[in-house]
């Protein structure tokens, strides 16, 4: 069920992010890509969970050379998207600190008058 819901919500996520407005700045454009790594193994983790652990079939010794080859994959991009994701958000940190160093006496005024 969180699967389903995190897919849902990413790809809602991409969709809002991803028109012109929203694409002007960076960050925005950083969390569309966090975003469709997301979808991408939230999708892989739900192909393997059904066919791994709620299809098994005990009867049956080993799988097919196209399960093997999709588990592979699936090891493989789930490790690199995370990576990225994570890379990503690094990047975005170093943007944010960026520009809270690039301006600090406006945000010190503007958080005065909060």
């Amino acid at each position: 069920m969180v699967f389903f819901a995190g897919i849902l919500l990413n790809c809602l996520h991409i969709i809002v992010l991803t028109r012109n407005p929203m694409r002007v700045y960076i960050i925005n454009n950083i969390l569309s890509v966090i975003a469709v790594c997301d979808v991408t193994t939230m999708a892989s983790y739900l192909i393997y969970l059904i066919k791994f652990k709620f299809l098994e079939n005990d009867d049956v010794i080993g799988h097919s050379y196209f399960w093997l080859v999709f588990l592979l994959a699936h090891v493989v991009s789930s490790i690199a998207l995370h990576t990225v994701s994570l890379y990503l958000s690094v990047i975005m940190a170093f943007i944010r600190w960026n520009a809270l160093d690039r301006y600090p006496t406006q945000l010190f005024v503007l958080f005065r008058m909060v």
